[in-house]
C-alpha cells in the first residue's frame, strides 16, 4: 500500500512539473479511471468541493486533456488517454525549437549590435561559515600565482581546519601564492620564519593598526573574491571581472612593493 502511494504521489507530482496544477491533476488522474462522469462524480471521489473540481474540469477543457459533453443539461467529462500528454508536450518542444531555429538565424546579427563597452561581470555570493571552503577552495583551480592579503586572526577564529586543509592542497597542487598578513602577535607566531621566507610562497606583513582593511581577498585568474568574517556579518564574494581584476593586482603589487 505505501509503495502505490508513492508511486501515485510521483505521478502527481510529474504531472505537475510538467503541466498541471494541484487540484487539475488529481482531477484527471481520477477522471481516467471512472470514463465519461459529471463534475460531482469526481469531487465524491476526492472528496473536494464541487465547485472547485469543476473549475479544474474546465481547465482541462482548454488544455485538451478533457472533452465536455452535455447530457439533460447537466455537463459530462472524459480524460483524454495519457497519450495525449505526452503529444501535446510534443506540440510545444516544436514551437520551441522553431523559435530557437528563428532565433540561430538571427543571433550573429544581433551579437555584432552588442556594445563592447558593456560587460557583465560574473558575481558569486556564498553566506554562511561552512561555504568559506568553496569560496577558498575555488581559487586552488588557479593557473597563476595567488595574491592575497588574510586577516588571519579571523580567519582562524572560523575556519582554522578549512585552513589547514585548503593550505595542504594547494601544495600538492603546487600552486603559488603570495600573502600579505595582517600584522598581529598570534599572525607572526602562526606563520613559522621557514613559511615567511618560502620561494613559492613568500609572505609580508601589514600594520594592522595603522592600516585595517576589515576584509580578506584573493586575486587570481580574473577573479577576487572577497571574505568579510564580522559577527553576524560574515560573506563571502567571487567577483569574475577584468578590471576589478588588474586593478587589485596593481593594489596588491604597490603593497607589496612598499612592505619590508
Amino acid at each position: 500500500m505505501q509503495n502505490n502511494l508513492k508511486f501515485s504521489n510521483n505521478i502527481k507530482e510529474t504531472l505537475e512539473a510538467i503541466w498541471l496544477k494541484n487540484n487539475e491533476s488529481d482531477t484527471y488522474l481520477q477522471a481516467i479511471k471512472l470514463w465519461t462522469v459529471p463534475a460531482s462524480i469526481i469531487a465524491n471521489k476526492l472528496n473536494l468541493p464541487r465547485t472547485t473540481i469543476r473549475y479544474a474540469c474546465e481547465s482541462l477543457v482548454k488544455k485538451w486533456l478533457f472533452i465536455q459533453s452535455v447530457k439533460w443539461n447537466t455537463k459530462y467529462f472524459t480524460a483524454e488517454h495519457p497519450n495525449k500528454i505526452k503529444n501535446l508536450l510534443q506540440i510545444e518542444k516544436n514551437k520551441i525549437e522553431a523559435k530557437e531555429n528563428r532565433l540561430n538565424n538571427i543571433m550573429s546579427q544581433i551579437t555584432q549590435m552588442y556594445s563592447p563597452y558593456t560587460k557583465i561581470s560574473k558575481v558569486t555570493f556564498y553566506e554562511w561559515e561552512e561555504w568559506l571552503k568553496k569560496v577558498l577552495f575555488k581559487s586552488l583551480e588557479s593557473k597563476e600565482t595567488i595574491d592575497s592579503y588574510i586577516d588571519i586572526d579571523k580567519l582562524k577564529i572560523y575556519s582554522e581546519n578549512i585552513d589547514d586543509e585548503y593550505v595542504k592542497k594547494r601544495k600538492e597542487l603546487k600552486i603559488k601564492k603570495r600573502t600579505i598578513y595582517s600584522d598581529s602577535l598570534h599572525s607572526k607566531e602562526s606563520i613559522p620564519e621557514i613559511i615567511r621566507n618560502s620561494k613559492d610562497n613568500p609572505v609580508k606583513f601589514l600594520n594592522a593598526n595603522k592600516y585595517n582593511l576589515f576584509i580578506s581577498f584573493m586575486a587570481y585568474d580574473n577573479k577576487v573574491s572577497y571574505i568579510t568574517l564580522e559577527e553576524n556579518n560574515i560573506i563571502w564574494v567571487i567577483i569574475e571581472n577584468k578590471e576589478i581584476y588588474n586593478f587589485h593586482k596593481n593594489i596588491f603589487q604597490f603593497m607589496w612593493d612598499n612592505l619590508d
